[in-house]
C-alpha cells in the first residue's frame, strides 16, 4: 500500500509541475492536457506540488531510521504552502495586490488582477490548510488523531463537491457568488487521493518521540 501511495504522491507532484511549466512556458501540448489553465490554477498547481512532496516525504519517513532531514523538508514545504494559501486568500478577501502574485505570475497585470479580484476557493483553501496541519502534526509525531481528522475533512469536502456536480447544486461544490469560486472536478479527485493517502499513513503510523531538532521547529 505504501508503494501505491508513493506513486500517487509522485503523480500529483508531476502533474503540478506540468501545469506550472505549461503556464509559464506556454507549452501547448501540456495546456491541451489541462484546458482549465488560469492564474488561480497555476497557484493551485504550486500548492499541489508541495502537497505531493509532503505526502511522499511522510511515507518515506515511515521506512527510514533517520527522520531529521525528512522532517526539515516537511516543515519547509508546509510553511511554503501556508505562505501561498494564506497570502492569496487574504489578497482575494481584501482585493489587495500583496506582491506574491508577481512572484508566481510575473508582470502580467491581467493575471495579477484576476487573482486578487476573484473570490477565494473556500473548499480548496480548507483542504490545503488541513494538509499543512497534517505535515506539522506528523513532524511532532504525537498527533495521529488530529492527522486522521484532517484527512477525513479533506475527503469529506471533496466528496461533497463531487455530489454537488452530480446533483447540479453549485453551493455543494462551493460555487457561491461573491463568496467562493467552485472546486473543479479534477481538483476534488486529486484531493480525495491525497486525503485517502494521508488517512492511511495517519492510521498506520506509530507514535514516536520527537527529535530534538523537530521539537524546536514546532
Amino acid at each position: 500500500m505504501r508503494h501505491l501511495i508513493r506513486v500517487i504522491a509522485i503523480g500529483i507532484s508531476i502533474i503540478g509541475v506540468l501545469r506550472m511549466m505549461g503556464f509559464v512556458f506556454g507549452i501547448q501540448p501540456v495546456q491541451s492536457l489541462f484546458p482549465q489553465f488560469g492564474p488561480r490554477i497555476f497557484i493551485t498547481a504550486v500548492a499541489f506540488t508541495c502537497s505531493g512532496i509532503i505526502l511522499y516525504a511522510i511515507v518515506q519517513k515511515k521506512i527510514k531510521t533517520v527522520q531529521g532531514e525528512i522532517d526539515i523538508l516537511i516543515v519547509a514545504l508546509s510553511f511554503v504552502l501556508m505562505l501561498i494559501v494564506g497570502i492569496v486568500f487574504m489578497s482575494s478577501l481584501f482585493h489587495v495586490n500583496t506582491g506574491i502574485e508577481r512572484l508566481f505570475l510575473g508582470e502580467t497585470m491581467n493575471s495579477i488582477q484576476a487573482v486578487s479580484q476573484e473570490p477565494s476557493e473556500i473548499g480548496t483553501n480548507i483542504n490545503f490548510l488541513c494538509i499543512i496541519l497534517i505535515g506539522l502534526f506528523d513532524v511532532q509525531g504525537k498527533k495521529r488523531s488530529l492527522c486522521i481528522i484532517c484527512s477525513g475533512i479533506i475527503i469529506g469536502i471533496s466528496i461533497i463537491a463531487l455530489v454537488g456536480y452530480s446533483t447540479a447544486i453549485p453551493a455543494l461544490y462551493y460555487d457561491i457568488n461573491g463568496i467562493s469560486t467552485k472546486m473543479n472536478i479534477p481538483v476534488a479527485v486529486v484531493f480525495i487521493l491525497l486525503g485517502g493517502s494521508f488517512l492511511y499513513t495517519s492510521i498506520t503510523m506509530k507514535e514516536y518521540k520527537n527529535h530534538m531538532f523537530t521539537s524546536k521547529l514546532i
